[in-house]
């Protein structure tokens, strides 16, 4: 249960790109909201029937149509540009540290390292830039990590990526945020993320279990399981 709670919780630079990008849409979407819907009972009042009986023909002003053309633009522009920077740099790094690859099935997931070793928890290490490389053994799933603020659609006969780079240690919940069937809901595993040492032992050991125990994640890390 606790490892819910993380769902919001932050581990990488990434993740605050995307909070950003979230308040600077919706600020600007509640502000457009309170304007227009201002605008729209000042109408209502200042032009009311009993106020004008007689409604008078207006032809339009071309410095209203001027304003509501280029503001909106602007605003649009603006969002594309915060939404997108990090994201498109992100897709875009060369300098991979690791690669994981990640099948998606009904209702599990699989990781396979590159030393072939292949787990139903995902373990990285801290710092170090990971690609994964998704694909499905079935329906469409989408790997989801809610601390990384990113997901990416696992399709069969199809291969796709992610790439993120953890900033803090600690342990996070991975989901599925495409409806693939009936136990949709519960497909659900741990990311577990520790420092290089501690995951370079576990990944050449080549246990495959999921215990809590196996692996120490740092106490002192806020978003570590209580």
């Amino acid at each position: 249960m606790d490892r819910l709670f993380n769902l919001f919780s932050n581990s990488s630079n990434y993740a605050d790109s995307v909070d950003f990008a979230f308040a600077y849409i919706t600020i600007i979407s509640i502000i457009m909201l309170v304007g227009i819907s201002a605008t729209v009972i000042l109408f209502v009042y200042k032009y009311h029937e009993k106020k004008h009986p007689r409604p008078i023909q207006t032809h339009g002003n071309v410095f209203i149509e001027i304003i509501w053309i280029v503001i909106p633009t602007i605003l649009v522009i603006s969002m594309y540009f915060v939404s997108t920077n990090d994201y498109i740099a992100l897709r875009q790094r060369a300098d991979i540290d690791i690669e994981i690859d990640v099948e998606a099935r009904m209702y599990s997931w699989a990781f396979t390292y590159e030393n072939g070793h292949v787990s139903d928890t995902l373990y990285v290490p801290v710092g170090k830039t990971i690609k994964f490389n998704l694909t499905s053994a079935d329906v469409i799933h989408s790997f989801y990590i809610p601390a990384l603020r990113i997901k990416e659609d696992c399709v069969n006969n199809r291969s796709t990526f992610m790439i993120v780079q953890p900033e803090k240690t600690g342990e996070y919940v991975i989901t599925c945020a495409e409806y693939c069937g009936i136990l949709h809901w519960d497909m659900m595993t741990k990311y577990i993320v520790v420092d290089e040492q501690t995951f370079q032992t576990w990944v050449e050991s080549g246990s495959n279990d999921t215990a809590d125990d196996e692996v120490s994640v740092d106490a002192d890390s806020e978003y570590a399981d209580n």
